[in-house]
């Protein structure tokens, strides 16, 4: 169905992802080697860009694109990690959380395929799991 790989160079942090999903391939790579929390994707010929929202601080992203802005948010309860994705209206475009109780292997991502564009959601399943973990 689909595959995630990081590409990174000796003694660095993991500056390089190819993820293909069905027939479809993209990258996702760090805009800054200096700052490792700021990403450039390309899918299917669609761009964007994410960052945090505050330096060093995961739980808000912006993520952008040449023609609307995004953000995505992460939570914790006591049912486990929860991120929201949304659109510039502030409306919950996708959800995903992990199955069980922050056990970070299993994953469900909610969405309605009306709203959201397949490379922008999974720019940020990219996101959601690689901030999830306690390596950033």
């Amino acid at each position: 169905m689909g595959s995630i790989q990081s590409f990174q160079s000796f003694k660095t942090v993991r500056d390089h992802w190819n993820i293909r999903f069905g027939e479809s391939s993209g990258s996702v790579k760090l805009h800054w080697k200096e700052n490792p929390n700021e990403w450039d994707y390309l899918f299917n010929q669609i761009s964007y860009y994410a960052a945090p929202v505050w330096p060093k601080q995961f739980d808000k992203w912006r993520i952008t694109n040449n023609s609307a802005n995004y953000s995505l948010s992460y939570t914790v309860d006591n049912e486990g990690i929860n991120w929201s994705l949304y659109n510039s209206k502030e409306e919950v475009i996708a959800f995903m959380y992990n199955e069980y109780s922050r056990d970070l292997r299993d994953w469900i991502v909610e969405y309605d395929a009306q709203k959201i564009d397949p490379a922008l959601l999974l720019f940020g399943v990219f996101l959601s799991c690689k901030y999830s973990t306690k390596e950033k």
